[in-house]
């Protein structure tokens, strides 16, 4: 996970990453800096608001706990944890 950065701050830092003009993964509104960055395994990126990270991330611990539980329903689980999103 990296965070992105306004392009006028990327002349201290040329590598710098920029949001500006990505679409939310989650949510499909379009981004300002800063926003949050995830690089996939085949070079695939990601751009989120920060807002959207928080709700997406407990989603996908959501369906994971959903998985590690072969299917059945961990609802009652997550709720007991407070990942219900």
């Amino acid at each position: 996970m990296s965070l992105t950065h306004r392009i006028t701050e990327m002349t201290e830092d040329p590598f710098g990453l920029s949001a500006a003009g990505h679409r939310c993964f989650h949510c499909g509104e379009f981004l300002q800096d800063p926003a949050v960055m995830w690089n996939g395994n085949d070079g695939q990126r990601i751009y989120l608001h920060g807002p959207c990270v928080e709700t997406w991330v407990l989603v996908i611990l959501r369906d994971a706990l959903e998985l590690k539980y072969s299917g059945r329903s961990c609802w009652n689980q997550a709720q007991a944890t407070g990942l219900t999103a």
